[in-house]
């Protein structure tokens, strides 16, 4: 049996103190804009890679996201790639196997990419792929050897990004073993949770930090009284209501 590794809660204060020293680098985006569990997990990076010295990078790559990732401000790098699923092509849908593809308009760009990139990215983007296992095989494939890979998933979440949607979500031990049954090397398994965020995201609403302050911060807190008086922002320990979960893999 495949051993999983410890899921690390990043401390409430730590990332109240986090969000004070970095909001005016997101232009206050940090408190009233970005949905906490994803700020949660920018903290928990930005420790990361300070800890292990991991800024440099010469070649980055974000798989079907953008150049605005927040962890993208806490990297220094001198390429960056966004990967993003064309629908005429086919190229780099994730779903698809990049290393033995028969898409001859996407197999020159397949090989070009091959073990190149020091750092790869890949946040929200498994619960709308039909297969995570092939999925994180290609990223994998596309990642230098002791390069990085970053990959963000909630663990609960409504219905969104219709009609390329397949999961509600996955457990943090679900991301752990993905990487571990492909080979790579599990270096830290972050998560975060709290009952007042898990009932507004199933309703729909990812919460900013403001808003899951103690308090009715707005008509939809009416919806749930109880919750309202609760701070949204201690990170539940116990594993009940995990929201969203990280790794950071290695390639061996």
């Amino acid at each position: 049996m495949i051993e999983i590794s410890k899921i690390y809660y990043p401390p409430t204060k730590d990332v109240i103190d986090f969000i004070k020293n970095y909001n005016p680098k997101f232009d206050g985006k940090l408190s009233n804009y970005f949905n906490f569990s994803r700020v949660v997990a920018l903290f928990d990076f930005h420790r990361l890679v300070t800890k292990m010295n991991l800024i440099d990078h010469k070649n980055v790559s974000v798989i079907s996201g953008s150049d605005e990732e927040p962890e993208l401000e806490f990297l220094g790098y001198k390429n960056l790639e966004i990967l993003n699923y064309d629908n005429r092509t086919g190229s780099f849908d994730l779903d698809q196997d990049w290393q033995n593809t028969e898409n001859h308009e996407f197999i020159d760009l397949v090989i070009n990419k091959k073990n190149k990139y020091d750092f790869v990215f890949c946040n929200q983007v498994l619960e709308h792929v039909f297969s995570p296992i092939q999925a994180i095989k290609n990223l994998q494939y596309i990642t230098k050897k002791k390069g990085y890979i970053w990959i963000s998933i909630p663990t609960i979440n409504c219905i969104h990004g219709d009609p390329y949607f397949y999961s509600s979500g996955y457990h943090p031990r679900y991301l752990d073993r993905l990487g571990k049954e492909a080979g790579l090397e599990v270096i830290h398994v972050g998560a975060f949770g709290s009952r007042k965020y898990l009932a507004h995201a199933v309703d729909g609403h990812w919460c900013f930090h403001d808003e899951l302050r103690p308090g009715f911060k707005s008509k939809r807190d009416f919806a749930y009284p109880y919750f309202a008086i609760q701070d949204g922002r201690k990170n539940n320990t116990n594993g009940k209501f995990i929201v969203d979960t990280w790794a950071l893999f290695k390639k061996s």
